[in-house]
């Protein structure tokens, strides 16, 4: 039962970080889920889950703020749309 439990819990880490990397709004909110109903919200975090941030590049050139989601060059430094300081990449 123990053992079972830490399994659980080692999943739900782990989809959390999923979720985060991934740019999930509640990454905390899927974690939990899994930890409570593993069985049912694992395999529709599998399913559902968005592309990784790496992904979301566009082949013209462009990458999506993280703040607000819009399209901006790949050299930008500050989002022309919500006017944030983007992440070093």
């Amino acid at each position: 039962m123990l053992l079972g439990l830490i399994i659980v819990f080692l999943i739900a880490v782990w989809v959390y970080s999923d979720a985060k990397a991934r740019g999930e709004a509640q990454p905390g909110l899927w974690a939990v889920g899994t930890f409570l109903l593993a069985i049912i919200v694992l395999p529709v975090w599998l399913i559902k889950r968005p592309p990784k941030r790496e992904a979301l590049q566009d082949s013209n050139g462009l990458k999506r703020c993280p703040f607000c989601a819009e399209d901006i060059k790949l050299a930008a430094v500050v989002c022309k749309h919500c006017h944030r300081e983007l992440p070093a990449a």
